[in-house]
């Protein structure tokens, strides 16, 4: 082979090398990967063989052969729920196999040098990373199990519609219907599944972060509250002290006794629950014990979190909201003194690890490997499912585990 086809073959490669690269930095905002060279070598390579795929309306052979390879590594080499990394990888090959059909539909007599579909494939990816960009501003748009549920089931339209579009169509026909119609409706619409993707998770990330606000206001109320008990304290401190004077002229030392000690337990004196450094898991925690509390239940917590804590505040509020929140649900079917809450959560050498126990009348219904809720009314049951969710896309374990009189529910989450 001469000098110049060496050349020209190195361009076209680098031109797909070029592609994959864009195409795993838009996968990467919706999924996070697997460290270690390893997985990524297998990701790049995934991306390769799916953008550089010759896709010939009429011959199924490629499209149909590299679908469960894709699969499988795009599944293995990211982190999330099973059913998130199916569907995004439903889209992903979607967007993918259809963008090379509408490269490869491309009239052969008009590009004799063979690099029309490369170098549009690298056009094409380097605009939707840039419209990608420009549009999802922030790092990752990570999808819990029921959104990615939904987003799977319309995935199955621009992935079907490939599929059929090259398996059952003649081999090889030019027809401007497939090429300047079906294909870019087909690809339009796995590009708009990517943003929807994305507006669901900037959804639930604003139900966190309004749950977390929510649990803020109860907070600095109590805390305000507390404010308030100290300035009455403050005011009537005079009178107080009168009455202690004139207790002990009369000398009824008992009754100035008691007196003292009423003040002592009034709340302008009593110092405010401080649980962590952390400060959202001591917002959590403090508005939670106030629930608790009010519902008569025994709470304990032993929390040691330290101010800045690598993962994102909606999601630690999250994770502790939710499972006192399940504790509470289960403490609420039993007399006020059987109920209790025992919470156990540190940061230690690259580790957050958690254990929540609580009494419990009898164990959760199980369906499907997830837990129900029993309460009535609907939209509940989703705690535990968005704690695993969370879990699971940040490469940890979790592990709930009824026994005898109790519910106790362990994780342990790598902090990177």
């Amino acid at each position: 082979m001469s000098i110049p086809g060496v050349v020209w073959r190195m361009f076209l490669l680098a031109c797909n090398v070029l592609s994959a690269l864009a195409a795993g930095q838009v996968l990467n905002k919706f999924l996070i990967p697997r460290p270690g060279w390893g997985w990524r070598l297998l990701r790049y390579f995934t991306m390769m063989v799916a953008i550089s795929n010759v896709i010939y309306i009429g011959d199924p052979v490629n499209i149909w052969y590299a679908l469960l390879p894709v699969f499988a590594a795009l599944f293995f080499s990211y982190r999330g729920s099973p059913t998130e990394r199916l569907t995004l990888s439903m889209v992903f090959y979607a967007l993918a196999t259809t963008l090379s059909a509408v490269m490869d539909a491309f009239p052969r007599q008009l590009d004799s040098w063979g690099a029309f579909p490369n170098v549009c494939r690298l056009a094409a990816w380097g605009l939707i990373l840039l419209a990608v960009r420009r549009l999802l501003p922030r790092e990752q748009y990570p999808l819990s199990t029921r959104m990615a549920r939904l987003v799977g089931i319309l995935a199955l339209l621009p992935l079907a519609g490939i599929l059929a579009a090259v398996s059952l169509s003649p081999y090889y026909v030019e027809s401007p219907l497939l090429a300047y119609v079906l294909l870019p409706f087909l690809l339009l619409s796995a590009l708009s599944l990517l943003y929807t993707a994305a507006v669901l998770a900037d959804q639930e990330r604003l139900e966190q972060e309004a749950s977390l606000l929510s649990m803020s206001r109860a907070y600095y109320q109590q805390l305000e509250e507390q404010q308030e008990q100290v300035r009455r304290l403050r005011h009537d401190m005079a009178n107080h002290f009168t009455v202690l004077d004139g207790l002990l002229e009369a000398d009824r030392a008992g009754e100035a006794s008691a007196y003292l000690h009423s003040l002592q337990r009034s709340p302008g004196l009593l110092k405010g629950r401080q649980f962590c450094e952390n400060r959202v898991a001591n917002t959590v925690l403090c508005a939670k014990a106030a629930v608790l509390a009010a519902e008569e239940v025994d709470f304990t917590a032993d929390a040691a979190l330290p101010e800045d804590l690598p993962l994102p505040g909606p999601e630690l509020g999250a994770l502790l909201g939710n499972l006192l929140d399940n504790a509470l649900e289960a403490c609420r079917k039993l007399p006020p003194d059987s109920r209790w809450v025992r919470l156990t959560v540190r940061a230690d050498r690259g580790l957050l690890a958690l254990r929540c126990v609580n009494a419990a009348a009898a164990a959760p219904e199980e369906r499907e490997g997830r837990l129900l809720s029993t309460k009535a009314e609907p939209g509940h049951g989703f705690g535990t499912e968005t704690v695993r969710d969370i879990v699971r896309r940040r490469g940890g374990t979790v592990e709930f585990a009824p026994s005898q009189g109790q519910f106790s529910c362990m994780l342990c989450l790598p902090l990177h």
